[in-house]
């Protein structure tokens, strides 16, 4: 984890931060950008709980500004299932085309409990040699951000099947052993979430048959 975070002076340049941002706003999208919890693939797990106790705001106001950010201005996404929070623009500015960076970038989505979120991050890692702008430094000690660019997490994304077979599988098994019904209620109560969920439909019919038996 980096010990400090750089932030562009574009930030207060940038015209959805003049035109649109209050100073409430300034200063909770500083803190979602620098706070300790940050980490290389830019999503990471905050409660509200934790998030009022390091801005000093209380939770209903920090529910208010995670609705705010993550509808108006889309810049956000927040699981509050998880706990996690997705900066959407992160990747843009912070990733590289650099094979030291695979391992590291790798290890943290795969440690994303939002299947959205991991979707997402996973369908950017696949194509990050054409969305990434290259940095100087050599590891995750600092990093420069901007707010200029905005991406809706909640936008469907195209993510390779067998990528996204993997990921299902592997969140329809933490289902199962989550489970604390009777044994053989385990695997309906994983293939009905799994059913549920938009990932599922993009599976090929091969795909889906082959999840059912071995989820």
């Amino acid at each position: 984890m980096a010990i400090y975070r750089n932030v562009s002076i574009n930030f207060w340049r940038d015209s959805k931060v003049m035109d649109l941002f209050s100073p409430e706003d300034k200063y909770f999208m500083l803190y979602c950008l620098t706070n300790s919890y940050t980490n290389l693939c830019g999503c990471y797990e905050v409660s509200i709980k934790q998030m009022a106790k390091d801005t000093g705001y209380n939770e209903e106001t920090i529910r208010t500004l995670l609705e705010r950010f993550t509808q108006k201005y889309k810049m956000i996404g927040y699981d509050f299932e998880t706990n996690e929070l997705l900066i959407a623009n992160w990747h843009k500015y912070n990733w590289t085309s650099s094979h030291k960076l695979n391992k590291p970038l790798l290890n943290d989505i795969k440690s994303i409990k939002s299947l959205k979120f991991r979707e997402y991050l996973t369908n950017l890692y696949n194509k990050r040699d054409t969305v990434s702008i290259p940095y100087t430094y050599p590891s995750d000690t600092t990093v420069s951000v901007s707010v200029s660019d905005t991406v809706s997490v909640t936008d469907t994304v195209s993510v390779d099947s067998n990528s996204l077979y993997y990921l299902l599988i592997n969140e329809a098994r933490k289902k199962k052993d989550e489970y604390d019904g009777p044994a053989f209620g385990k695997v309906i109560y994983a293939q009905k979430w799994a059913k549920e969920q938009p990932a599922y439909a993009q599976l090929t019919a091969e795909q889906q048959n082959k999840f059912l038996l071995e989820v």
